[in-house]
């Protein structure tokens, strides 16, 4: 079973899976700075920031089991 880690170098892998995170990280960011202060103060940011780890968590595995 391949990925999309399959045929790339080990410095592609790891350039690619920190495009990830960046995104990962730039979405959160752009959807936090759109909200109004009413819809920020409804916001369960624990929550929001487990949803953010557990993410990047899960390409940073897929990318140890399936990279070079």
């Amino acid at each position: 079973m391949s990925n999309e880690y399959t045929g790339l170098t080990h410095r592609e892998a790891n350039a690619l899976m920190r495009s990830k995170i960046i995104a990962i990280a730039a979405e959160t960011i752009a959807e936090a700075r759109s909200m109004s202060p009413d819809e920020w103060s409804g916001r369960d940011v624990p929550y929001w920031s487990d949803s953010i780890a557990g993410a990047i968590y899960y390409v940073v595995q897929n990318r140890l089991r399936g990279g070079p």
